[in-house]
């Protein structure tokens, strides 16, 4: 072994790494298959709909809310989700107007009284885009157009999802069109203090309501790290609750000696989850090594995942990451 490995290895071992949170926190979400109460989060986010709009079978995942915007459509959750600071929220939708042609602003979601949390559709540059809000007590309202470069997310027939992330500290509103980054902006002071949400509408609930199919609607309670997003945009059938833990690979909800062997046995080769791509990438490779290495110490009484690995399968563990600290140092 070269002395440059050796100290790599030396490194290894004594640097600690930082770990994340193990999932994001879940507040509310409304799946919509059989009416308008909330799957998840309790009676307290109950959907009330108005003005006639109903449940259509063809969904995204099964049932989908479906509003008219001529009879001015909406559900309204009595409670926010949104709790202040940190948040993210999710969204499944398919415009079905022509929104160049028939001009006018669309809702998928707004927070009331005020537009803390936002996201509708509407003309800009000859063309239908979406449109992300927030509102801060120092800064006001300001808000930042989307174009993942594909696509702005108004197309009329065509199901987008859309994810948008709001940082309390640093200020960043990020939105993210079919997984990828569509649009940010930054904002000063807090966030506005919010108590409802109006799904297929604004905040008054009547005028701006959206025209077509909403689905699998969910708001966690601080930011989305990436492997969460893609999982959330990736267009299957997976109930949104059920986000798996970073660097599970078998949905037990732990990251033990079965999570690594998995990724042991299709590294290089593998494609999915449960081979061990535990950051979605598409990829087996180094970046899920450190997930799992990192991660597997909390659900084993803090022991390294070398240590739990019988020599001389440990060595050869431990070897393996000191290459990739090399190159992630060159």
């Amino acid at each position: 072994m070269k002395k440059r490995e050796k100290i790599a290895l030396s490194l290894l071992v004594g640097i600690g790494v930082v770990s994340q949170s193990a999932q994001a926190d879940l507040v509310a979400n409304w799946t919509f298959d059989s009416g308008f109460t909330a799957t998840t989060g309790g009676a307290t986010y109950d959907g009330v709909q108005n003005n006639g709009a109903t449940i259509d079978a063809g969904g995204k995942f099964g049932g989908a809310a479906n509003f008219d915007k001529a009879l001015e459509q909406y559900v309204q959750v009595s409670a926010s989700p949104f709790t202040g600071g940190d948040y993210s929220y999710s969204a499944w939708y398919r415009n079905d107007a022509d929104i160049v042609t028939d001009g006018g602003r669309y809702f998928v979601l707004e927070s009331g009284a005020l537009w803390a949390a936002s996201y509708g559709l509407r003309v800009s540059g000859g063309a239908a885009v979406g449109n992300t809000y927030t509102h801060t007590t120092g800064g006001a309202a300001t808000n930042h157009l989307i174009d993942n470069g594909a696509s702005t997310g108004g197309e009329t027939g065509q199901w987008h999802n859309i994810v948008v992330t709001y940082n309390g500290t640093t200020g960043i509103l990020s939105s993210y069109l079919d997984g990828s980054l569509a649009g940010s902006s930054s904002h000063t002071g807090t966030l506005t203090p919010t108590d409802s949400l109006v799904i297929g509408g604004h905040r008054a609930g009547t005028t701006r309501n959206f025209h077509g199919l909403i689905d699998d609607v969910a708001v966690f309670d601080h930011v989305l790290r990436s492997y969460e997003i893609d999982h959330l945009s990736g267009g299957t059938a997976i109930t949104i609750p059920d986000l798996p833990q970073l660097g599970d690979t078998n949905g037990d909800d732990i990251v033990d000696l079965v999570d690594y062997v998995a990724l042991r046995d299709n590294f290089g080769t593998g494609t999915e989850i449960a081979q061990g791509d535990v950051d979605f990438d598409g990829d087996v490779d180094q970046d899920d090594f450190w997930i799992i290495r990192t991660e597997f110490p909390k659900y084993n009484n803090g022991d390294s995942l070398a240590s739990a690995i019988p020599e001389p399968t440990s060595l050869a563990l431990i070897g393996l990451g000191g290459l990739f600290a090399l190159k992630r140092r060159k």
